[in-house]
């Protein structure tokens, strides 16, 4: 019995080793894949030629991300960051390779007083994946090489930037619709002096008091939002 028992058990060794076995290696190979999305960015740091991502995202001489907002996702490719995080996002962060990060252009997220957050249209975003350091000839690490994905926020309701009251009076009132209903998820914020009324994809702005001079507000559409000029 003994003998019948040791060989089933040596007989399931031979049948699921090797298929713990692929299971384990592929799961462990994810990260060591290359990313043929990306686009690849050698960034010398702040000390180094201060190389920048549009402009704005940079290395600082500690290291640094900076220029921007950031959120460390820890191990991660960026075929593997499938959907933005905008939780903990700091205003700077240590540059670790194999680590992905979320980066937002600065007035990109806006949270309103409803708590919800939106992407502001024109805006952009990215994603990040650092893949090693740069190192100097004798000057130590110079900055990182990384692979990117730049994403630009659309205007997909097509909110408008400006409107035009008719007149400066109280109760001055301009329409637009939107191309798309929003099922009243809209929220305004800006002062008193302008309200808003919504039915269905009309959208109307009226001034609660006589207007001097323009006012700008933040008009939310879902989890986008515009700054809005209103002109008297």
């Amino acid at each position: 019995m003994k003998i019948a028992m040791k060989k089933y058990i040596f007989f399931l060794y031979l049948v699921l080793f090797p298929v713990f076995a692929t299971v384990l290696l592929s799961s462990c190979s994810k990260e060591d894949e290359p990313d043929a999305a990306g686009i690849r960015l050698k960034m010398r740091n702040y000390d180094n030629g201060d190389t920048r991502l549009d402009n704005y995202i940079h290395i600082t001489s500690a290291n640094n991300f900076a220029g921007g907002e950031f959120v460390d996702v820890g191990k991660k490719k960026l075929s593997r960051m499938s959907s933005p995080v905008t939780e903990g996002r700091v205003s700077e962060c240590a540059v670790v390779p194999g680590h992905g990060y979320w980066a937002y252009t600065y007035n990109c997220l806006r949270k309103f007083p409803s708590r919800k957050e939106a992407f502001q249209v024109g805006y952009s975003y990215y994603k990040i994946h650092v893949s090693s350091w740069i190192e100097g000839t004798g000057d130590g690490i110079i900055g990182a090489e990384v692979e990117y994905t730049k994403y630009t926020v659309d205007n997909t309701y097509e909110i408008p930037s400006s409107l035009t009251l008719p007149s400066s009076e109280a109760g001055a009132s301009a329409t637009f619709t939107l191309a798309a209903d929003p099922k009243g998820d809209v929220e305004w914020e800006g002062d008193d002096t302008v309200k808003i009324s919504i039915s269905g994809k009309k959208i109307t702005l009226t001034s609660t008091t006589e207007m001097r001079y323009t006012t700008w507000g933040y008009l939310r559409v879902k989890d986008t939002y515009c700054n809005i000029a209103i002109y008297r």
